[in-house]
């Protein structure tokens, strides 16, 4: 809405400007309209107040009339002013394209004191002209009056001064206070003076209203003026400055300047806008004598804080990361200051370069680059950005470190004792190696150079290697490299080192006391001042060793030194004496500190002698850990530890062992909660052994567990973790599956099998063997093992690793006393049985026994007359088998490694009592009988043969034909009978197996159910008029059929029913027979009777009844209505007859049929997918075409019928056409100048001369609304007045609360409160409802109250009907952007032309003509509304005309939202609006 102080306007003669003039001078009312460009025309009338009648100006005479449409100021001219030119004057101001119009009122005052000749200026800025009239010959001198001094005013060419047309114009530019005074214009004739003229300027409103600027935060501006050119030539200079602090703006140096100057220091550029830049900026103009200056407010919209998104970036474990951005263009970077935190909320901390961190700059771009990360790294990395103009500009990034620290999966080094074994380690990686610190685990220790141990290194130092020399059994174990390279990154090789060979050569390498044959130990060593000194380690296994050489030896003793007695040593668990060949050992096993020692070796030889030497045992390290907990965990995060049990734990003291030192609770590195041990902030240092001593029901349980960095399993482990098993039964002898999912196939580190005790709750790893193996496929580990035994049973773990967490499985295998038989063979009562042991070819079998298995416990089997082990044990035969002998016989065999195998056998019960086997069926089925066999090696069968034995006993064999009653296949194990029949194949069935010496049967009862006896179902189909019907039924596959007969009956005549290709068909496609009728008709109704003959001479009989509904029907036509012009289609379609054949389209005018050919008017269509479907269309639609079609029809089988159609025109197409409007927006911004001059109500809008307009339509709705504000009237009339001027009452109310209406069915009165206008403010509504065209007239609203009444006048405009449906769209705009609303071009959809388009600004109705502001396109079906603003907002109408007779109508609603949408402006009818002194005035 427009600022009052951008129109100097007065809208009634209260407030109309006064204006002295003194008598015979020449006075002008102006005004000026800023950038008015939709300004019709100015009409000036001369108004006379009391009679209120306004008389039009005409510019003849002393009158004249100005228009400077390029300044926008419109003026009257009054020369020669005279007393009777005193009064009012009022501008009427009419606008463009319908828009609102505008009253400006002036006041003169005519006086003959030149004094009195004042003028009042309201803006610093604008122009004040002082005018005189001279007589022909005369000359003006214009003064500055001061006082008593005069001051001429000689500037005739600005910038202050303008003396124009002839000097009688004395133009005063850029007012401000400090022109307020006196002027004086000398009029003179020669040396005569005529006539002095005094102007006066007073009052001066000298506060410049600034120009605003509105921009964004970040945007550039520019602030600009212009100058005239006669004023540039003058110009001194020009200053700006900032008000907010107030400081001088000069040109900013640098490539991206803040502030530049152009055009002459014209035009200021702020560049990068920001918050502080906002508020007041002033140009100084100084010109040689003269100032002014130019004002500008800047506003600055300060963008929203975006939430700052962190950039993802996904790396994996010891993979390198960069962190990298890009500054804009024109920000000068002053720094950047990286920080780190993990988490959101937590605290960051700077980040600080170094070997691994590197910072790089490389303008516009920074970077943070890392050259290897871990799970340490994952967290938030922002950079803060300082620039010039300390502002802060804010970068985050996220890193993400998938995967895990690779798994060092150790290298095997096997060796033998004495070898010498060399590990080594080679490095790809371009980064330089720090160090490498060599371990020996278990326990964990630093290896040292020494004479045996050498380090070497390559010339490149990628290579590092350790040598280690003469292997000793103390050398095996794990040994692993801590590599660290000079960024900080770590990683380990590990290397396992076995030392093998065989008992001797173990023994040999064992460091031995020597003995000569004299008793004397050959060398030092052995001798009690030099003994044998050997360094072991606890849990390892020593051995002592004497070489005998040739000493003939009677007796060995071993002793063990305690104090000054000596105890002999007796083999044992703990200690084994060997004797091989020339030597002597003793075994100690499992050693602890305690085995610790001297221990003495004495051997007595046959002559008496004895031989003795000594020994010192050595024993470091601490106790075995027997079960150790392992737990892996990454660096920087905390590891919790703590253990479940079934009973109650009442405390937990843990300790860390190599040495053994306590752990308290401190805060720092460990926190112990109950239970829970909680090592914070895991390092490299915290790998280790550790102990937990548990106290549970008062006893103490001690745990061990082993914590390894850089590994990553579950946080928490169980005490005693335990599944429910999974079942699984076995037979023995056969082979089994345990079968275990995996659940991160590419992630898994280990995979363990154990055999697992739950009373012990120990776990014996599992070992492959020839009968075990461990397989992993896939996502599947599976434990296989084959040939079963009773030993296996028990429970099974597997135990699986991956990198992050762990999973096992726990499995019961249950082995059952029946295995599946290896070796199974078959007899027969009374028969011979033998089972044979084959030797495997890789083992050599030393032992083999034989067992029968009852009860589930095998038993030995004693040699007799039944039972007979010959052939070396390899073979055991039972003689003369009963019905006892049936079970599980048992092989034993033992080969010369020690190992033993299970065979199985078994005597089945079917072998010697061969059982009947029941079979069921029905009549008419197909069985078929079969059986199995196994032989004993050397059997041969003879024959087979089926026996049905019924009386008589009949042998069978296969039946001969295509349809057989028996067959035996080919081995003869199965017997197939088809067509069961009660009589003929019930009974039992044999087959025997001849084997020479004994023979095998197999024995079947086979019981047949008869079908009950039943007539032939009839089978009803019913079926329409004209329609076809197929009959059709399925014979048994395995039937062969003979002949098939139809026959007709209906009544008591019965006909063979013959096809003849049309309307009787026959198809034979066996198993299936078909009979199809086809346009059934009234006599074809009765029964269809087909007897089949098969080929055993039975005859199925097959029965169908044919029900015949409805009667021919008439022929109706079809009736199509359509539309004059529109596009008709006529078609048929029969679904259920044989394929269209030809099809012939009719057209009855009057009686006489024409024949309708194809073509652009008649367009016959025969669509290629659908043979049964024809259509015809009837284009462009007019009156000749009405009336009958007949579609005459042949079907390809004969048959003839055709179709009716009646096309009825009902109406005209064009008079049902549906527009389709559309509405878009395109973004824009305020315009620099407004395009249109704002609407202003008029508040004479309701007097008689010019009552408030308002448009309906018959049969529609009219409101007459008016508006007053801050006033109540005490009573209100509603007049209606005919056109002879008859006044009648339609509404009225005395108290403002109840209204009495005439005729309640046509009127309605009503008033609503504005309560956010203010409590007095209210809309007064009439509403006429069911209009007429003689509804039509004047009405107006009488108010009165205790002084006096006055009336508002409307005039209601009916304008008839509607030519077409009204069609009614919306369109929302934001403010000062573009709307464009329009309609599809209806030509492009129907076939019609386009006639005109006319566009209408709705209430009251205004027709829009092209402007600025108004645009039109696509024909005139668009209208684009450029810059809209509040008073754009309201109902537009389009009025469509085609083919020069139909007019269509689309009502849009613009909707304007913005930041002045809150005003009332979408109203659909302008208000009548008076306030309490327009009340009064009206």
């Amino acid at each position: 809405k427009h600022k009052k102080s951008d129109l100097e306007h007065f809208e009634s003669p209260s407030k109309a400007r006064q204006i002295t003039a003194v008598k015979g001078s020449r006075i002008k009312f102006s005004f000026l309209i800023r950038n008015a460009y939709n300004i019709k025309c100015v009409i000036w009338y001369k108004y006379d107040i009391k009679s209120k009648v306004n008389r039009r100006i005409n510019p003849t005479g002393r009158f004249s009339v100005w228009s400077y449409k390029s300044k926008s100021v419109y003026s009257l001219q009054i020369e020669d002013t005279r007393p009777d030119d005193a009064g009012y004057y009022r501008a009427l101001i009419l606008y463009n394209n319908g828009m609102s119009k505008t009253d400006l009122y002036y006041k003169l005052t005519v006086s003959d004191k030149p004094t009195d000749n004042l003028n009042k200026l309201q803006l610093r800025g604008s122009d004040i002209v002082f005018r005189t009239r001279k007589p022909a010959g005369a000359t003006v001198t214009w003064y500055r009056v001061a006082g008593s001094n005069r001051i001429r005013i000689s500037e005739t060419g600005g910038p202050k001064y303008f003396i124009l047309e002839g000097t009688e114009k004395l133009v005063v530019a850029d007012v401000g206070p400090e022109d307020i005074g006196v002027y004086m214009a000398l009029v003179k004739k020669g040396s005569n003076v005529i006539t002095r003229v005094y102007f006066k300027a007073t009052k001066l409103d000298y506060h410049r209203r600034p120009t605003v600027v509105k921009a964004k935060e970040y945007y550039t501006v520019k602030l600009s003026f212009n100058l005239p050119r006669t004023a540039v030539n003058k110009l001194k200079g020009i200053s700006w400055y900032h008000t907010r602090p107030f400081v001088q703006i000069s040109q900013s140096k640098g490539k991206y300047p803040k502030y530049q100057m152009e055009n002459q220091k014209m035009t200021l550029v702020i560049n990068k806008l920001d918050v502080s830049d906002e508020g007041y900026y002033v140009a100084v103009i100084e010109f040689a004598n003269y100032k002014t200056e130019a004002l500008f407010l800047v506003k600055v919209e300060k963008l929203p804080v975006k939430a700052l998104v962190p950039k993802e970036l996904k790396i994996m474990w010891g993979q390198g990361a960069v962190f990298s951005f890009r500054v804009p263009k024109g920000v000068v970077v002053q720094k950047v200051a990286w920080t780190y935190y993990s988490k959101k909320g937590s605290a960051s901390k700077p980040i600080k370069a170094d070997k691994r961190v590197t910072f790089e700059k490389n303008s516009p771009d920074y970077s943070l680059k890392m050259s290897w990360c871990t799970e340490r790294d994952v967290g938030f990395y922002k950079a803060v950005v300082t620039t010039d103009a300390n502002e802060e500009l804010p970068v985050l990034f996220f890193l993400k470190v998938e995967g895990e620290p690779p798994a060092v999966k150790p290298e095997v080094v096997v060796s033998h004792l004495g070898d010498n074994v060399t590990m080594g380690i080679s490095f790809k990686n371009a980064r330089k190696i720090k160090s490498i610190n060599w371990m020996h685990i278990n326990p964990t220790r630093k290896i040292e150079p020494s004479k045996r141990i050498t380090f070497t290194k390559s010339k490149d130092g990628m290579k590092r290697t350790v040598l280690i020399k003469s292997i000793e059994q103390v050398d095996a174990g794990f040994y692993e490299a801590v590599i660290t390279l000079e960024d900080g990154y770590r990683t380990r090789a590990r290397f396992l080192i076995k030392v093998k060979g065989d008992e001797a050569h173990v023994l040999l390498q064992t460091p031995a006391a020597a003995f000569t044959p004299t008793g004397i130990p050959n060398g030092k060593a052995g001798t009690a001042k030099t003994p044998i000194k050997t360094t072991n380690v606890v849990g390892q296994t020593i051995i002592l060793a004497g070489f005998l050489g040739n000493v003939p030896v009677d007796k060995i003793n071993w002793y063990r030194v305690i104090g000054n007695k000596r105890r002999q040593i007796s083999p044992g668990k703990k200690y084994e004496i060997i004797k091989k060949g020339k030597y002597v050992f003793l075994a100690v096993k499992e050693v602890t500190k305690a085995d610790r020692g001297q221990y003495v070796l004495m051997v007595r030889t046959k002559q008496g002698k004895n031989l003795v030497a000594y020994y010192i045992m050595g024993i470091e390290g601490t106790k075995p850990l027997q079960t150790i907990h392992h737990f892996k965990s990454p660096l920087a995060h905390h590891l919790d530890i703590f253990f479940k049990s079934g009973g109650k734990i009442n405390g937990v003291e843990f300790s860390r062992l190599n040495p053994t030192t306590k752990i308290k609770t401190d805060n720092v590195k460990y926190k112990i909660t109950g239970q829970k041990l909680r090592i914070l902030q895991i390092e490299w240092e915290d790998e280790g052994y550790y102990q937990a001593v548990i106290n549970v029901n008062g006893k103490k349980v001690t745990k061990f567990f082993q914590i390894t960095v850089n590994g990553v399993i579950p946080d928490t482990v169980d005490f005693e973790p335990i599944n429910q098993a999974e079942k699984i039964q076995a037979v023995a002898g056969s082979k089994i599956a345990l079968n275990f999912e995996l659940m991160y196939g590419k992630n898994i580190k280990s995979i363990v099998w154990y055999k697992f005790d739950p009373k012990t709750k120990k776990s014996t790893p599992i070992r492959p063997s020839g009968r075990v193996a461990i397989k992993t496929k896939g996502t599947k580990s599976s434990l296989l093992m084959a040939r079963v035994r009773f030993a296996d049973a028990g429970y099974y773990r597997v135990l699986v690793k991956y990198m992050g967490r762990m999973t096992d499985g726990l499995f019961n295998v249950i082995v059952k006393a029946e295995p599946k038989i290896v070796n199974p063979c078959e007899t027969h009562l009374g028969g011979t049985v033998v089972f044979s042991v084959h030797e495997p070819s890789s083992t050599i079998i030393t032992k083999i026994n034989w067992f029968r298995i009852v009860d589930d416990v095998p038993r030995p089997i004693k040699e007799g007359d039944q039972f007979k082990v010959t052939d070396k044990n390899r073979q055991l035969t039972i003689s003369g088998v009963q019905d006892c002998d049936i079970g599980m016989y048992q092989a034993v065999l033992t080969t010369n490694e020690g190992e033993t195998k299970d065979e199985y056998f078994a005597i089945r019960a079917e072998d010697v009592e061969p059982p009947m086997r029941k079979i069921k069926a029905t009549e008419y089925w197909t069985v078929t009988l079969s059986f199995q066999y196994s032989l004993v090696p050397g059997d041969q069968v003879k024959s087979i043969r089926w026996y049905h034995l019924a009386e008589p006993r009949r042998e069978l064999k296969t039946s001969p034909g295509k349809y057989k009653k028996y067959s035996i296949t080919k081995d003869r194990k199965s017997l197939t009978i088809t067509k069961l029949k009660p009589s003929l194949d019930e009974g039992c069935y044999i087959a025997v197996v001849d084997l020479g010496d004994y023979t095998l049967r197999a024995l079947f009862r086979l019981e047949v159910k008869p079908l009950p006896p039943r007539k032939p179902k009839v089978h009803i189909t019913k079926v329409k008029w004209g329609q076809n019907v197929i009959f059709s039924f399925e014979s048994p596959k395995n039937v062969e059929i003979k002949g098939i007969t139809w026959t007709y009956v209906n009544g008591g005549k019965t006909r063979k029913v013959v096809a003849d290709g049309k309307k009787i068909k026959m198809k034979s496609a066996h198993p299936k027979y078909y009979l199809t009728v086809n346009w059934v008709d009234k006599p074809d109704a009765g029964f269809y009777n087909c007897e089949v003959a098969t080929a055993d001479g039975e005859k199925l009989p097959v029965s169908f009844k044919l029900v015949v509904e409805g009667e021919k029907p008439k022929e109706v036509p079809r009736v199509i209505e359509t539309f004059m012009h529109d596009t008709v289609t006529m078609g048929f379609e029969f679904d259920h007859r044989s394929p269209v054949k030809k099809v012939s389209w009719f057209h009855m005018v009057g009686k006489k049929k024409v024949a309708v050919p194809n073509g652009k008017k008649y367009v016959q269509k025969a669509p290629a997918e659908n043979r049964f479907k024809r259509t015809m269309d009837i284009v462009y639609v007019n009156a000749k075409d009405k009336g009958l079609y007949i579609a005459e029809v042949e079907l390809e089988d004969g048959y003839k019928t055709r179709a009716i159609f009646e096309i009825k025109i009902v109406g005209d197409k064009l008079r049902n056409i549906v527009l389709k409007p559309y509405s878009r927006t395109s973004a824009n911004n305020k315009p620099a100048k407004p395009v249109t001059f704002p609407h202003e109500p008029a508040i004479f809008l309701g007097t008689p001369e010019d009552p408030q307009k308002v448009i309906a339509r018959v049969g529609g709705v009219a409101q007459l609304v008016f508006k007053l504000e801050e006033i109540s009237p005490d009573k209100l009339y509603w007049y209606s007045v005919d056109k002879r001027g008859n006044k009648r009452i339609v509404a009225k109310t005395e108290n403002m609360k109840k209204f009495h209406i005439t005729d309640t069915k046509k009127f309605n009165a009503y008033r609503i409160q504005d309560k956010k206008a203010g409590k007095n403010t209210f809309y007064y509504f009439l509403t006429v409802s069911h209009l007429q065209v003689a509804d039509g007239g004047v009405y107006f609203a009488r108010l009165a109250d205790s002084a006096q009444s006055i009336k508002l006048y409307f005039r209601l405009m009916v304008q008839g009907q509607w030519n077409q449906g009204v069609q009614y769209t919306r369109a929302n705009v934001a403010l000062w952007h573009d709307v464009t609303i329009g309609i599809k071009d209806p030509s492009t959809f129907v076939k019609c032309s386009l006639t005109s388009v006319n566009w209408y600004r709705l209430y009251p109705l205004e027709q829009i003509a092209t402007s600025k502001k108004h645009q039109f396109g696509a024909k005139n079906l668009e209208l684009t509304i450029r810059y809209s603003n509040w008073m754009d907002a309201g109902y537009y109408k389009a009025v469509v005309t085609i083919d020069g007779a139909y007019d269509f109508e689309v009502i849009f609603l613009v909707s304007v939202k913005g930041e002045i949408s809150s005003d009332n402006v979408n109203m659909p009818t302008r208000i009548l609006a008076l306030d309490r002194e327009a009340f009064w005035i009206h």
